[in-house]
């Protein structure tokens, strides 16, 4: 399957974003139905090798985003790690606004680490905190404790990456709102410019399906929203994006790429790219990868399809559609081939509309698949 991404390379001055994925952990969440394995040295070193093969396909593009998720990037040993970073850093574009986000754990946060990822051009990290409740982070199977991140964030700061997000998960089993309240009091205690929140969703192959743990109700996950988004609204947090919250100017780059439906190359097991209207999906088999066999299958997105794509992505963000936009990339108005269904959107109160955008009110956040699923229901894709 290599043949196809080599003949997307003509393409590639059109690709901004790189993602590379590191699927290893030094344990599995029992939430977690990532592409993912345990820590094992001689494995990661098969798989650096194989991953600066995949990239050598790229080897003459800069990206003004990178970032290197997982698994736990930063579960490498500090030599697998220094090697990590070594080969990707040929592909940093270097303007002044360049990102590079790097996915961690709070117990991975130590000194020599940072300084590591410091030195290597990395100013931003995204950091799984999941809960300040110690006894839910057990629960949930995490290896770290609340003072681990305060004292991983601390260190951050001290170093100079002052551009921190952390995840956190809602919805959690039993969690009841005075603690959801007690998480977010702590959390804005961190001083930090982005929040991402996630609600719990009990998915196949995980442990808590195996054990047959519950999700909250769809109206206690809706409260629980609710709830953090007027509280992080009223300290100076903007939500950008259905779960992503910051400060002025603190959004994810390259996330947003994604969220504007732009191209972005996507490399390791599991990963995926979108590249001259092409979705591709890399092998989630470990022992393929190293072997070589990257691309595992790949769809050419039809013009319905991303049409359909652009409107479920862009309804995410807060400003919504953007009518200029969508005039240029699909040479027809928004507003007048969806006027019937925006209207009745707009009559339920779940859109708005400005002279420049259509987008979701408050009121339709929580119901965006049916927003979505509404606009589109006459769209053949």
């Amino acid at each position: 399957m290599r043949k196809r991404k080599l003949a997307t390379i003509n393409m590639l001055n059109k690709v901004d974003a790189l993602y590379v994925h590191v699927p290893f952990c030094s344990n599995i969440c029992n939430y977690c139905n990532f592409t993912k394995f345990l820590y094992q040295e001689d494995i990661v070193n098969s798989y650096l090798i194989s991953l600066e093969k995949e990239l050598s396909f790229y080897d003459k593009n800069k990206y003004s985003t990178i970032y290197i998720g997982g698994g736990t990037p930063t579960s490498l040993n500090f030599f697998q790690l220094n090697k990590l970073l070594e080969i990707i850093n040929k592909f940093k574009n270097n303007n002044e606004d360049f990102e590079f986000t790097m996915e961690t754990n709070p117990e991975n946060l130590t000194f020599e680490k940072i300084s590591l990822l410091k030195k290597h051009g990395v100013n931003r990290i995204s950091i799984g905190v999941q809960t300040s409740n110690d006894k839910m982070l057990k629960i949930l199977n995490r290896c770290h404790k609340t003072i681990d991140v305060i004292h991983g964030i601390e260190r951050l700061k001290k170093v100079g990456i002052n551009n921190i997000s952390i995840d956190i998960m809602f919805g959690l089993p039993h969690q009841k709102k005075e603690d959801l309240l007690k998480d977010l009091d702590f959390f804005l205690k961190l001083d930090i410019p982005h929040i991402s929140f996630y609600p719990l969703v009990v998915e196949d192959n995980t442990i808590f399906k195996i054990n047959k743990v519950k999700a909250l109700s769809d109206e206690k996950i809706y409260e629980m929203y609710n709830l953090i988004n007027k509280k992080l609204s009223n300290n100076g947090y903007y939500r950008y994006e259905v779960s992503n919250f910051c400060k002025k100017g603190m959004e994810s780059k390259h996330n947003m790429k994604y969220w504007n439906d732009d191209y972005y190359v996507g490399i390791g097991p599991g990963a995926h790219g979108y590249v001259d209207g092409v979705r591709y999906a890399n092998s989630s088999s470990i022992t393929n990868y190293i072997k070589g066999e990257f691309i595992k299958e790949e769809k050419l997105i039809s013009k319905n399809e991303q049409e359909f794509e652009y409107i479920m992505l862009r309804l995410r963000l807060k400003e919504g559609i953007i009518l200029k936009d969508y005039l240029s990339k699909f040479g027809i108005d928004f507003c007048d081939k969806y006027s019937s269904e925006i209207e009745k959107l707009k009559k339920d109160g779940y859109l708005e509309e400005s002279l420049e955008s259509i987008y979701v009110s408050e009121k339709g956040i929580y119901l965006l698949n049916h927003i979505i699923a509404t606009l589109t229901m006459n769209l053949n894709y």
